[in-house]
């Protein structure tokens, strides 16, 4: 079923005040966020392995996607702060929680990459993806 994105929109709007309201919405978010985190995460732990051509050890890409999620909370607070701030017109239903929540998923990652990669060889490696 494809969602326009105003639907898109006002149902991650949701999902996000639930999330908020209880642990049950927090588990709604979650699992409705969680293909995003796996594919994004996913994508970026490639392209940083790709790029500094390292093999990872059992279980440690499973770990790296794990702490895409470290941000869930912050980004959850943060984006419901923006919502409150503004009056909601056709022109931001573009910026749906999803869209958002994509950079927090790629910090999280890459903080944990640099974390690994300080312990296990003592260099940092640089995972700055502004482009």
């Amino acid at each position: 079923n494809m969602e326009s994105p105003k639907e898109r929109f006002e149902h991650e709007i949701k999902l996000v005040e639930n999330a908020i309201e209880s642990e049950t919405g927090e588990h709604e978010i979650v699992k409705y966020l969680s293909p995003l985190v796996n594919s994004v995460a996913g994508d970026f732990i490639n392209e940083c392995v790709v790029k500094k051509k390292v093999s990872l050890k059992e279980g440690d890409r499973e770990e790296f996607i794990k702490s895409g999620w470290t941000y869930l909370h912050l980004a959850i607070r943060k984006y419901k702060e923006h919502l409150d701030s503004i009056s909601i017109t056709d022109a931001d239903i573009s910026f749906n929680f999803s869209s958002y929540f994509t950079w927090f998923i790629r910090q999280g990652v890459s903080e944990k990459i640099q974390e690994y990669f300080k312990s296990s060889n003592g260099t940092a490696m640089s995972t700055d993806y502004r482009k």
